[in-house]
């Protein structure tokens, strides 16, 4: 058949791409089988009896090709040929999965079942895979499917799983004895034996090795079903099994992921009562420091004391504002309102207070909004004034020279505050940490404040629906843009 090129070139010995019947060589065989018996008992006269042998296997030679040319040479092979060249090494060898030694590619197949390469010998000598390699169901499968779709569904377990094996390996086994026996009597008839004394003989014994047959296979057939039983029971035990430790693990990375968060929340609560004290104790030290000064000296001049004793108490003011504001949002106690805000106002307002504290300062602030900004629109006036008041503020604040600007961007419903300035510009290491509280960047720490105020904002940009950013440069400044939805009034009263 190779010559011919009906079956696949070269001889393929591994069992993971053979098929469990290869209806060529079976068909053939059988065909052989069959006519060389038919001549030998005599059917065709004495000349075809004679050379029974040699038309046995002359046919076998015929059917090979025959059927080959029929199936089409598709039942050579089981499945492709596995490309193991991701697993060779230098020598064009791999390792073998169960007995670890090392063949060459042709000698190696994969194996699904322990997930790698395994030897021809190995792949041969497994028996609890059930060639879970194969893509085509094996002969029986094939076979079981074609009861079941002949069979009603509530007979076909009954009747397929026992019955119908039974019958199966029962037939092939009566036939072989019966082909044992048909051989030997016309063995002894040919010696000169009494057919009808051989018949009754061989028949007696036909009929005994029958029942002992029926018992053997169906203790074959039992013994089958068992072990598949208890195969799948094992299987099913240690897919659970194998469920329940992946679940463990996912179980086991939550924990580990809560211990993190857990300890990551107590670092930052530590972080943030240091903040908080630090914060405090600098006023209260300036407070207590100069009413120990009055006290002592009665006739000090009061009025610088009283300066510094008044700021103080303003930065702890705003500090306790501060700190009621983050956690007011963090607990979600924080309601925004919808009030119809004059908006051009509200922003000339802000921009007058600040063109004021720039100028004291000695920087320009620049201002841009489009001719299509809405007069009106629905907000909550106090959180926005409290957004762009903070904003502005540290871009003043934190710019020596140079300038600040707001501008604004209107793309109903949507609106865009950019707050830019060329001060001292953030890091991109600092920038996720200028959002945390009490959080100050190394050139600013000589700047009042109390950290507070970019963490109120994000959080306050956050609650209102809308995005905060930043664009930084260490040097040459910062820009800070909120989006948010702003909508708009059209009929104001």
């Amino acid at each position: 058949n190779k010559p011919l090129g009906l079956s696949p070139p070269g001889i393929e010995f591994r069992r993971a791409y053979l098929r469990d019947i290869n209806p060529v060589g079976v068909g053939a065989m059988l065909g052989s089988l069959v006519c060389s018996s038919l001549c030998f008992a005599g059917l065709f006269g004495p000349g075809p009896q004679m050379l029974s042998p040699v038309i046995g296997l002359a046919v076998a030679f015929v059917l090979a090709p025959v059927i080959a040319y029929l199936t089409k040479g598709r039942y050579y092979r089981a499945r492709p040929v596995d490309d193991l060249s991701g697993v060779l090494d230098a020598h064009g060898e791999c390792g073998c999965s169960v007995c670890e030694n090392r063949f060459e590619a042709p000698d190696m197949a994969f194996c699904p079942v322990y997930d790698g390469a395994i030897c021809s010998l190995c792949c041969t000598l497994e028996a609890r895979c059930h060639d879970a390699c194969k893509e085509r169901p094996r002969s029986m499968e094939r076979f079981a499917g074609a009861v079941r779709r002949i069979v009603p569904a509530p007979l076909t377990e009954a009747v397929y799983v026992s019955v119908v094996r039974f019958l199966i390996a029962y037939a092939g086994v009566v036939g072989v004895i019966a082909m044992m026996l048909l051989l030997i009597f016309y063995q002894r008839t040919g010696s000169g034996a009494d057919p009808h004394a051989l018949t009754a003989v061989l028949t007696t014994v036909f009929l005994g090795l029958m029942a002992l047959a029926a018992f053997a296979v169906w203790y074959f057939i039992l013994t089958r079903e068992s072990r598949h039983a208890a195969e799948d029971e094992s299987e099913r035990q240690t897919s659970m099994l194998m469920d329940e430790i992946e679940a463990h693990a996912r179980t086991d990375a939550e924990l580990q992921r809560a211990k993190n968060a857990a300890e990551a929340a107590n670092l930052a609560k530590s972080r943030y009562i240091i903040g908080v004290s630090h914060e405090i104790r600098a006023p209260l030290n300036a407070i207590s420091g100069y009413a120990q000064l009055l006290e002592r000296d009665p006739q000090r001049p009061v009025g610088d004391a009283i300066r510094v004793i008044r700021r103080s108490a303003a930065h702890l003011t705003d500090l306790v504002d501060g700190l009621v504001d983050v956690s007011r949002i963090e607990n979600g106690s924080v309601r925004i309102a919808r009030d119809r805000v004059n908006l051009i106002e509200l922003v000339t307002q802000i921009v007058d207070m600040f063109r004021m504290q720039a100028a004291v300062r000695g920087i320009a602030f620049e201002h841009t909004r489009p001719g299509n900004l809405p007069t009106h629109v629905y907000t909550d006036q106090k959180r926005l004034r409290q957004i762009l008041i903070n904003l502005i503020s540290n871009a003043i604040k934190y710019t020596p020279a140079g300038s600040a600007a707001l501008h604004i961007h209107w793309r109903n419903p949507v609106i865009e505050f950019e707050v830019e300035d060329t001060g001292v510009g953030i890091s991109s290491a600092d920038i996720t940490r200028i959002f945390e509280p009490f959080e100050r960047i190394e050139t600013v720490r000589g700047q009042p404040g109390v950290g507070l105020g970019l963490t109120i904002t994000r959080m306050l940009v956050d609650v209102m629906g809308g995005q905060l950013t930043v664009e930084s440069n260490p040097g040459a400044g910062s820009i800070f843009r909120v989006k948010m939805f702003l909508s708009e009034v059209m009929l104001p009263d």
